[in-house]
C-alpha cells in the first residue's frame, strides 16, 4: 500500500478582519511577538477553545506540580517540556 501525504487546511481569521475576542487576542499576541503564531490562527474560528488552550498551556508551563518535592520548583519549564517532545520523535513504537 502507498503512503500518502496530506495537509490539513484550517479556516482561520485573518488579522486584517479580526474583531471582538479574537482581535484582542491576536492584539495580545502581537505584545509578545512581532506576528501572530499559526496555532494562534489556528484557534481564530473558535476564540473560547483559544483562550482554553492559553490558560491551559500557561497552566502547564508555570503552574505548580502535584508531583511532589519541595514545593519550590514550578511545574514544567518550557525547556523540560522541549526535551520530552524532543525524546519522543526519537522513540519508534
Amino acid at each position: 500500500m502507498e503512503a500518502r501525504t496530506s495537509i490539513a487546511w484550517i479556516p482561520t481569521v485573518d488579522e486584517s478582519e479580526a474583531t471582538g475576542r479574537v482581535k484582542e487576542i491576536y492584539d495580545k499576541a502581537l505584545t509578545r511577538r512581532s506576528y501572530i503564531g499559526n496555532i494562534v490562527k489556528a484557534h481564530s474560528i473558535k476564540p473560547e477553545l483559544m483562550h482554553a488552550y492559553q490558560e491551559f498551556s500557561h497552566s502547564v508551563t508555570f503552574g505548580g506540580t502535584s508531583l511532589g518535592g519541595d514545593g519550590r520548583r514550578p511545574g514544567f519549564r518550557p525547556s523540560q517540556v522541549s526535551l520530552l517532545n524532543d525524546l519522543s520523535r526519537r522513540v519508534s513504537l
